[in-house]
């Protein structure tokens, strides 16, 4: 979990929730309404557990997922089944679906410049979030999973 902690910790900080690290490299998100822990069980994979009022979930699938797991318990959506549709989108599909070259490099100079904001970059299928150092990479239509890029 290691070379995810630091965008998770953003993204959490994002949508407001608590972070705790564990001994065993692992880490628990915590929200208002709930909570999800991560710990890893190989190099590449991960258990998640996930505690909301009325429902406990858990399973196994790939570390880089974790990002769409988090966005998903974040904004209410049902983790119970979880099944990612292919793998995270990446920055470079985010340019060449959304015609965003202009806009990626104009925030990559805001960011050098220190006058980047937090704020969404738009796009008509998949969109862009730029928060704190990182760009939040999310479908619109049809639930690829969610990505986080660090752009500083």
């Amino acid at each position: 979990m290691q070379e995810y902690k630091k965008r998770v910790r953003l993204l959490a900080e994002r949508y407001g929730a608590s972070i705790d690290y564990a001994n065993d490299d692992g880490l628990t998100l915590t929200t208002l309404v709930g909570s999800i822990c991560f710990t890893p069980t190989s190099k590449s994979d991960m258990n998640c557990k996930i505690t909301r009022q009325k429902t406990n979930v858990a399973f196994t699938c790939p570390k880089a997922f974790v990002f769409d797991i988090v966005d998903r318990f974040a904004t209410g959506k049902p983790l119970d089944g979880y099944k990612p549709k292919g793998n995270p989108l990446t920055l470079q599909e985010y340019i060449d679906e959304e015609h965003a070259t202009e806009r990626v490099s104009q925030l990559k100079n805001r960011i050098v410049a220190g006058t980047a904001n937090n704020g969404e970059l738009g796009g008509n299928h998949y969109n862009a979030e730029y928060f704190n150092g990182i760009l939040v990479l999310f479908d619109i239509f049809t639930g690829a999973p969610t990505n986080v890029v660090e752009l500083t």
